[in-house]
């Protein structure tokens, strides 16, 4: 441990900093992030240091690292409380490369989610996706209370827009008395249910998510939590929340629409021979609400809520927009402006 805390002298001021919620070192330029907006750290560091951080880094969990033109100039892990990503010379052609994600040590609260406020009204529900309407005039409340009931939710998002800490602030409604089995790459999902059990994937030692997903149907789950679908195991995944199971998963993806498709790509990957008609039929049937998230001014917010109503066959999937934060602000900017002579009195 002293030997690692030496070789992290050169980043302690941003460890420490509870505030820095990623450090980036681009060769010998330093980044950190703080309050969701980037910054540069003028003084930099050395390559020759930061070289000797990502091999005492692996060495700490015992991995190996060198510089070579191969896959162990790769360095993916974590460390208690860090998720760590390396790249050395000569495949990083400028330095080493380095990134540390702080895993958010509390929960953030669904307000925080929500920067405009939450009392927006619904979004209109669009004509012919069909379907029983669902009213949604209280996106707080609403996600809130969501797993509460048995329901399938994928969280969908770009890079950065807080996925796992909203996972994590929705999964609190699940109820104490059900069984939640969690499955991820890495350990970062924090189930306040007692009956929890945590899986891990190591996929250089082979053990995938798609393993762990046909595991966790062996633990008697109630609810099977997935930190990111990113790969085969979405079969996997959606063959198990239709045998009776419930659950969520988060993935990558700029709008709630394209989380979906994005899906249908991943179900693709396990080469299960189906055709795509088949896939959004499964798709549209297994999961009941996306959840979008997106990032604006540094801001991390919900977007988008969709109901899924089915597939029409030979078309598309019918859905609801439960709750859009566009047309919210469509509909705070089109409303009557306060007189001159209000404004000078506010």
């Amino acid at each position: 441990m002293e030997i690692l805390t030496a070789a992290l002298t050169p980043l302690r001021t941003w460890l420490e900093d509870e505030s820095v919620s990623e450090i980036m070192v681009n060769g010998p330029r330093l980044w950190i992030e703080r309050a969701g907006r980037l910054e540069e750290v003028p003084e930099g560091i050395s390559p020759r240091s930061m070289s000797n951080v990502i091999v005492t880094l692996a060495r700490a969990i015992q991995r190996e690292v060198a510089e070579e033109a191969g896959p162990r100039a790769l360095l993916d892990a974590r460390m208690e409380g860090f998720r760590i990503g390396a790249v050395l010379p000569p495949v990083a052609m400028h330095g080493p490369i380095l990134a540390i994600r702080r895993h958010a040590k509390r929960q953030i609260p669904l307000e925080s989610f929500f920067p405009q406020g939450g009392s927006a009204v619904p979004a209109p529900v669009e004509e012919g996706q069909g379907g029983e309407i669902e009213t949604v005039d209280d996106p707080i409340r609403f996600l809130g209370e969501l797993l509460a009931r048995p329901v399938n939710v994928l969280v969908s998002g770009g890079t950065s827009t807080g996925k796992t800490s909203f996972l994590n602030s929705i999964v609190q409604s699940i109820p104490k008395a059900e069984r939640v089995v969690t499955l991820e790459d890495t350990g970062e999902v924090q189930i306040t249910a007692p009956n929890w059990a945590a899986l891990e994937a190591h996929p250089d030692n082979g053990l995938t998510l798609a393993h762990l997903v046909k595991m966790a149907l062996r633990l008697r789950p109630d609810r099977i939590i997935v930190g990111e679908v990113r790969g085969a195991e979405a079969f996997d995944l959606m063959q198990a929340l239709n045998t009776g199971h419930s659950g969520a998963a988060t993935i990558h993806a700029n709008t709630a629409r394209e989380a979906l498709s994005r899906l249908e790509t991943l179900v693709l990957s396990s080469r299960v021979g189906w055709p795509l008609e088949a896939i959004r039929r499964q798709i549209a049937t297994t999961f009941d609400y996306v959840v979008q998230l997106s990032r604006l001014g540094g801001k991390r917010h919900v977007s988008e809520i969709i109901g899924l109503r089915g597939y029409e066959l030979g078309g598309d999937y019918q859905y609801e927009v439960l709750w859009s934060r566009r047309r919210d602000m469509d509909r705070v900017a089109a409303s009557p402006k306060p007189h001159r002579e209000d404004v000078s009195h506010a």
